[in-house]
């Protein structure tokens, strides 16, 4: 049951070039990666336990250096203050969740670009108006499913992982899963 308590697609990966340039930035250093930035976008649907329709693929347009992610890495382990470039990769997800999950969410605020989601007010809500309006709001069920556009940086989708992955909220477990699946996650989200 928990499998469809939580969805997310649509997903767009955005800014690694960017990181990339910036990464030897205090150093007046050029990053030594090769970055087709007009093609550095991932899109695909996750359903709970894989992914299908990728275009493009990351790693066809972006071809890391070797020291480039040795000292990304290094960075990372040195925590966030040192893995500011990790704030420039964002991830664009529209997600499906209980209304319970996306107030534990909203624990999460820096590094979080929340678009929009959908409105009871438009939805179910519809003809209500003052006190009648008030108490449908003050009952509605946190177990209803909502959608919402939002989008992570990598850098805050590590703090999520490495806080959420063994909770004991089967849910949280499963979006820790989709974080592994992202494109460099192994590399620079979920690196111990």
């Amino acid at each position: 049951m928990t499998k469809n308590r939580l969805k997310v697609e649509a997903i767009e990966i955005s800014g690694v070039a960017t990181a990339l340039r910036t990464l030897r930035r205090p150093f007046k250093l050029d990053a030594r990666s090769e970055v087709n930035s007009s093609y550095n976008n991932f899109i695909g649907v996750y359903d709970g336990e894989k992914y299908e329709s990728y275009s493009p693929c990351i790693y066809d347009y972006i071809n890391i250096n070797e020291k480039d992610l040795a000292l990304m890495q290094r960075l990372i382990k040195n925590g966030d203050e040192e893995a500011k470039f990790t704030r420039l990769i964002m991830a664009y997800m529209t997600i499906t969740a209980p209304r319970w999950w996306w107030v534990e969410m909203s624990t999460y605020e820096i590094g979080v670009i929340k678009g929009c989601g959908e409105s009871t007010m438009h939805t179910d809500c519809k003809g209500l108006k003052g006190e009648e309006l008030m108490e449908f709001k003050d009952n509605m069920p946190q177990g209803n499913l909502e959608t919402r556009d939002m989008a992570f940086s990598y850098q805050t989708l590590r703090r999520i992982f490495f806080q959420r992955r063994d909770h004991r909220l089967p849910i949280w477990g499963l979006f820790c899963e989709h974080i592994k699946t992202l494109p460099l996650a192994k590399e620079l989200i979920t690196i111990e």
